[in-house]
């Protein structure tokens, strides 16, 4: 669990990031689970962003990603969400 300034941090370091993952009309599948278990790994903070064409909730996108990828929202603007997991390298939180 992230407490609150951990929480900030991380939402500061989030506005850096420019590229998010994009999950357009389809369901959250085993490929897109795939590939932001890996993004998550290498890079710990990502954005993840549902286009507006999508019939999805962000925040059932987020919960369901978080559940099985046991990663944390850290929050949720709009249709974009912040997702962290901490790995070995530990780059954000030390």
């Amino acid at each position: 669990m992230l407490n609150n300034a951990e929480r900030a941090l991380l939402r500061k370091e989030g506005h850096k990031i420019d590229k998010p993952y994009l999950l357009g009309k389809g369901e959250v599948d085993a490929d897109f689970m795939a590939m932001i278990d890996a993004a998550l790994s290498a890079k710990e903070l990502i954005k993840v962003k549902l286009l507006t064409a999508s019939s999805l909730a962000i925040k059932e996108v987020a919960a369901s990603l978080c559940r099985n990828l046991h990663c944390e929202t850290v929050f949720i603007i709009g249709h974009t969400a912040l997702l962290y997991r901490q790995s070995k390298k530990r780059i954000y939180l030390k």
